[in-house]
């Protein structure tokens, strides 16, 4: 937002806030502000906010792992589903699509030293089934 307050010191901003399709859930939305005055002096303050980009979220609650956070395929295997809205309430979804996936390597999530973590593709994680 770049403009002017009103005679209340009030602003009206766009909150429309356009993320990319593949947010992996709920966010958190920094904001920097730096207000103005007329004589040249200035006020700057930060602050976060949650932010929902979906309308409702899955989880998923997987049973006990095996050693070293394994599952066998060759065993039934049952995850609890649940869908919540933004905050947490329990909502209904008639067409969810669950995929499974059989990971035959060890590491299915990779970070880096700078915090920043991405899933790994390759020819080991094939759909299950």
């Amino acid at each position: 937002f770049e403009g002017k307050t009103n005679d209340e010191g009030l602003a009206t901003i766009n909150t429309n806030l356009k993320v990319e399709k593949n947010a992996p859930g709920m966010l958190t939305a920094s904001f920097l502000v730096r207000a103005f005055e007329n004589g040249g002096d200035f006020s700057i303050d930060a602050f976060s906010k949650p932010y929902a980009p979906y309308e409702s979220f899955v989880g998923l609650k997987s049973p006990n792992p095996q050693a070293y956070g394994s599952f066998f395929t060759d065993e039934t295997q049952t995850f609890d589903v649940a869908t919540v809205d933004k905050d947490g309430n329990p909502v209904k979804r008639d067409s969810l699509e669950v995929k499974l996936y059989k990971i035959e390597w060890r590491w299915w999530w990779s970070s880096s030293y700078d915090n920043l973590s991405s899933y790994i593709s390759s020819k080991y994680h094939l759909p299950y089934k």
